[in-house]
């Protein structure tokens, strides 16, 4: 009697697994598809970099930071950003800055923008743009990407769509 009670127990154990493992879709083979595509990145718009030499009267520190952003704003509209502000003092005992700026610009806004650094520059302040960047901001790179990406993906759908129908019982999937 032990033995039979051993045996139904192995038999009522072992049915699950036997059961399951009918049920599971057959083990697929791998494929690997390696996609790729390029594009492009246009931009409407340049970095444009300022560099200021100033000295600093008693007026400070302060004052000249705050004339710097009129005159940055009277070269061109935008929102100018403070990338380097080095104090320093020469060899005659004044203060100097060196400051560098830069903002994004359209391209209609480029032109002239040597004369108006010029319109604002004065005796112990000189604005100098020095370098006009067309390179692409961040912003419209990772524009691109992901419209490369839906790209992409709408390439991966047709191809699981043809495996599908070629292999209609495999049912393969990302």
């Amino acid at each position: 009697m032990k033995m039979r009670l051993s045996l139904l127990v192995l038999a009522c154990l072992l049915m699950p697994i036997n059961f399951a493992a009918k049920m599971q879709k057959p083990v697929l083979n791998k494929i690997m598809l390696q996609l790729s595509d390029s594009q492009w990145v246009t931009t409407k718009s340049a970095k444009v970099l300022v560099s200021i030499n100033a000295t600093l009267s008693q007026a400070g520190l302060a004052k000249a930071r705050k004339d710097i952003m009129q005159n940055l704003s009277r070269i061109a509209k935008g929102t100018w950003h403070i990338t380097a502000f080095n104090r320093s003092q020469d060899s005659s005992g004044l203060e100097r800055l060196n400051v560098s700026a830069q903002t994004r610009l359209s391209e209609s806004q480029l032109t002239d923008l040597r004369a108006a650094a010029k319109s604002v520059t004065r005796p112990g302040a000189t604005y100098r743009i020095s370098n006009i960047d067309f390179s692409p901001s961040q912003a419209e790179v990772a524009d691109t990407k992901q419209a490369l990406r839906t790209k992409i993906y709408a390439k991966v759908n047709t191809e699981i769509a043809e495996l599908n129908k070629s292999f209609p019982k495999q049912h393969y999937s990302v």
